[in-house]
């Protein structure tokens, strides 16, 4: 260790937007947490506020603003290295590695990845894959970037075995472990407290409820050959199953 405790940075979609994300954060702090009550953990975020209000009274982490007026694009830039500098390991978390908008630091993790294996070797702080999910990726330059980051790590395991085939088959030669999605260790909520969400929220609990995620991403992440339908026609059975 760098220090008298162990710190450990995680990298992620922590920005608090997507609620899948957010339950995985609060796996691996629980998980690692449990492990090393010592341990402290950086998470860079461009929304440190939610960081510190979901997290931080209850475990031992600090938010790292990685908003562009602090010199960062994505995970790429300053605080990170700070945060490098500090750790004994950063853990790639979540399925961050994709290739759609790869080029877009805004939007993509990956490219902001790859200056990060450069971060762990000058640093000294280790790199892991930890129960991460890969794809899609589809191009070159994403999977070459990939098999960079991933052969890169210390050590990989991945959330299922889709993952681990897509690692194989843009060359990644590192031991992978097929571990499981972090999030199914999150402890389930009584029903009581299900209930009390529900009310707040006004959905009546007398009736039998159908739910819609509705998200931008219905068929963004596949190419032509694995639709089976268009998206239009999709939308318009959901209508009229839901009307019915």
């Amino acid at each position: 260790m760098k220090g008298n405790h162990p710190v450990i940075t995680l990298l992620g979609s922590n920005s608090g937007n997507n609620a899948g994300d957010a339950a995985i954060l609060a796996s691996i702090l629980d998980t690692l947490g449990k492990e090393m009550p010592d341990a402290e953990f950086l998470v860079p975020t461009t929304n440190p506020k939610f960081i510190v209000d979901s997290y931080a009274s209850k475990y031992n982490v600090k938010a790292i603003n990685v908003m562009p007026w602090t010199g960062s694009i994505r995970l790429f830039g300053i605080p990170v290295f700070r945060a490098f500098l500090k750790s004994d390991i950063a853990l790639i978390c979540d399925g961050i590695i994709f290739d759609v908008k790869l080029f877009n630091p805004l939007f993509n993790f990956l490219i902001t990845l790859v200056p990060l294996i450069g971060f762990s070797k000058v640093t000294g702080c280790k790199l892991g894959c930890y129960s991460c999910g890969i794809g899609p990726l589809r191009s070159f330059w994403g999977r070459t970037f990939a098999r960079w980051v991933i052969n890169a790590c210390d050590f990989v395991t991945m959330r299922e075995r889709d993952s681990l085939a897509l690692c194989r088959e843009i060359g990644v030669t590192k031991p992978i472990e097929i571990t499981g999605d972090a999030a199914f260790l999150n402890a389930v909520s009584e029903e009581s407290k299900a209930d009390e969400i529900s009310r707040s929220l006004g959905i009546p609990l007398n009736q039998p409820l159908f739910g819609i995620n509705v998200t931008s991403y219905i068929d963004q992440w596949l190419d032509s050959s694995q639709k089976v339908g268009s998206k239009d026609a999709y939308l318009t059975t959901l209508a009229e199953a839901i009307t019915a």
